[in-house]
């Protein structure tokens, strides 16, 4: 889901409870959850950390070599590259992807110009060679 949004995951750290009015029973099962919450926090980040360099590893290594050429040369690729930021990589990769795409795109409605540009210039080419013909026979 990280990957499809291109955000990173919240992960909230736990807050510290309330020990007010409490009896001492209390406040230590309190610090005890605390304890714990903040354990399974701490491993919860390192996993993250963990799952994202893996990610950045898979997806620059399934990258052709002109894109990792293109992804290498983008300015945020030092960046991504020293965090291992998977996103990064990624918003870096559509950018290039969006880019050519925009690009194909406006060649592709260039094209039917250019061809009545030829043709155009056929028929004058031909009408030049004609009107030469005639004036030659004249």
């Amino acid at each position: 889901m990280v990957l499809k949004n291109l955000k990173d995951p919240e992960i909230n750290k736990p807050n510290r409870p309330e020990m007010e009015d409490l009896d001492d029973e209390e406040i230590e099962d309190l610090k005890i959850i605390y304890h714990q919450e903040l354990k399974d926090h701490v491993k919860r980040m390192s996993t993250l950390k963990e799952n994202k360099r893996i990610s950045y590893s898979l997806i620059i290594g399934q990258c052709t070599p002109n894109m990792r050429a293109k992804v290498e040369s983008h300015e945020d690729y030092e960046e991504a590259s020293t965090n291992l930021d998977p996103i990064l990589l990624l918003k870096m990769i559509k950018s290039i992807v969006f880019d050519f795409q925009e690009k194909s795109i406006s060649i592709l409605l260039c094209l039917p110009c250019m061809s009545n540009l030829l043709i155009l210039n056929s028929i004058q080419t031909h009408l030049s060679r004609n009107t030469r013909r005639s004036i030659k026979t004249l």
